[in-house]
């Protein structure tokens, strides 16, 4: 992404990226084999489109690398628990209240 990507119409744009020459994110895309090889890129600085052909026969033996049901599963440690209760989205938040003054300097 780079500067020129934000319209001039934005005030955060001259209040947080005056001093940004052209990248915002220089990017470092890159394609990586299921064995953990770079396949393509990265590609830093440049606006490209990646692609590669993948043998999805190589993802056998990685699919039983991470077993996400197995031995990482730990009741014992980690629980999910979903508050279903209804809450707004935005509130306001209410200011502080300001601290009493000492006795005496009034």
């Amino acid at each position: 992404m780079r500067k020129n990507d934000i319209p001039g119409r934005f005030a955060f744009k001259a209040q947080f990226l005056g001093g940004v020459e052209d990248w915002l994110n220089p990017g470092d895309s890159a394609i990586v084999s299921p064995d953990g090889k770079m396949v393509v890129g990265p590609v830093r600085h440049e606006e490209k489109i990646l692609q590669a052909r993948i043998d999805f026969r190589q993802l056998r033996g990685p699919r039983w690398q991470l077993d996400v049901a197995g031995h990482y599963a730990r009741p014992d440690v980690f629980s999910l628990t979903a508050d279903r209760a209804l809450r707004p989205m935005v509130r306001a938040a209410e200011a502080p209240p300001k601290p009493e003054e000492p006795p005496g300097e009034q």
